[in-house]
Formats: C-alpha cells, structure tokens, sequence
C-alpha cells in the first residue's frame, strides 16, 4: 500500500492518483507531455496512472501527484506545499517557463505537485517530476537508457524545485 514511509519522506507507487484540471488535460501540448510521463511512470512503478479530475473520491490513503497550470489547478490553493517554491514569485508573463516539482499535503494525503505558470511551464513540470522524482533520464530513448522498474520511489517531504525562465530576459 502507498503512503507515508517516515517523517523525511513519502513513498510513491503505482496506487498514487494523478489530479489533473480538465482544463489542462484537454490542452493537446500538455496530453502529450503528460502521455510521456505517464509511460515513464509505468515503466517506472508498475501500473499506469489513474487520473481524475478532482481528488474528491480519492481515499486518504492514497498519495496524489497533481499536474497543472496555476490558473486551472484550484487544488493547489488548498495545498500544503513544502517552501521555497512560490507561484508569487514567478514570472508574471502569460508565457513564462517557470514551473515546480514540490512535495507537500492535500487534506492529509501525501501529494507531489508538478505545475507551472502557462502551459510551456507546466509541460516542463511534467518532465521534471519524471526526470527529478522518478528518475527517468530526459530523452532515455535517444540515451539507451530505458527507465528501469523500481516499483516505488522515495519523495523527499520537503523536495521544492524552483525552475526559472531559460534564456535572457
């Protein structure tokens, strides 16, 4: 069963939930990140994702892993969300790139938060998330590295990646 593996971290396997805003999933740029991802984390963990919409039939036991834009991922208000990840500090323009894998709570269930603020930044959440807490190689196929199964991977309670714009400002 998935859940709490100790005070310093959380366990994450195939019986974690995805939340994703409807909004969001049907954004055809952000399904096609998020069907690489959840590839990723098949080989990864066994299972292929549920996703919902919404976490409200979601057991308490059960840990989320929420994707999203800020301005369609409401559950994220809601959220507690270790620090050093602000969305009041990202970029304010509409096409920023800037995005956060951040581990935290919502309503006592463990959760993973992978969201950015426009679409580009969430789809680099979403490689971030399969990159820094699954450890899947970023272009594993061009690598000849295929992710390996592991069944389940350790979250760091209080993991926070803060990405920023690439390029010049």
């Amino acid at each position: 069963a998935a859940g709490v593996a100790s005070a310093a971290a959380y366990r994450l396997d195939g019986d974690a939930v995805w939340v994703v805003a409807e909004a969001d999933y049907t954004n055809t740029a952000l399904r096609m990140a998020l069907d690489d991802v959840s590839a990723d984390f098949y080989k990864v963990l066994g299972y292929p994702p549920v996703v919902l919409h919404d976490a409200d039939d979601v057991p308490a036991s059960v840990p989320l892993v929420m994707f999203g834009t800020l301005a369609h991922a409401p559950l994220l208000r809601d959220a507690s969300l270790a620090g050093g990840c602000d969305p009041a500090a990202f970029d304010p323009a509409p096409d920023s790139e800037d995005h956060c894998v951040v581990a935290g709570s919502l309503a006592g269930r463990p959760l993973v938060a992978a969201y950015g603020r426009s679409t580009r930044g969430t789809i680099f959440a979403a490689y971030a998330f399969s990159e820094r807490v699954l450890g899947v190689v970023p272009l594993w196929f061009f690598a000849e590295a295929q992710p390996a199964y592991v069944g389940q991977v350790e979250v760091a309670a209080d993991l926070a990646l803060h990405f920023s714009n690439r390029g010049f400002r």
